[in-house]
């Protein structure tokens, strides 16, 4: 069951990663990504996600369960968060989304905008 984000609880874990900013997990709006490649006991250069200190996944998997799709559900209930069904769950969102891409190709008509015109922010704040 899906329940609403509290953004607010959001951190991301630097503490193994090829990145300075270590000392704790930190909401994304405050963190550093400065490389330090030196940096001992590190072994990706990716910042690991944390939920009200908890650790979740953000991946296909995690995309493919809140859409409620059923083979990666029964396949995460029997297997668990695996190499397989994560491929699974890569391969599935492919699968689902090349037939949105050629829709949304064909929506494009030729000369027209393809986008809306929105006002320049002079300030903002942001994190993906």
């Amino acid at each position: 069951m899906l329940s609403r984000l509290d953004e607010a609880a959001i951190r991301e874990d630097a503490t193994h990663a090829w990145l300075a900013d270590s000392a704790a997990p930190r909401h994304p709006l405050d963190g550093l990504t400065l490389p330090d490649a030196d940096k001992p006991d590190a072994y990706t250069w990716n910042k690991a996600p944390r939920l009200a200190g908890e650790v979740v996944e953000t991946g296909a998997i995690a995309r493919q369960l809140a859409s409620a799709q059923p083979l990666v559900r029964d396949a995460v209930a029997r297997h668990g968060g695996t190499v397989y069904t994560r491929v699974l769950a890569r391969l599935i969102e492919l699968a689902r989304v090349v037939p949105m891409m050629e829709r949304w190709l064909q929506q494009l008509q030729s000369g027209e905008s393809y986008c809306v015109p929105s006002p320049h922010f002079t300030e903002a704040s942001a994190w993906a």
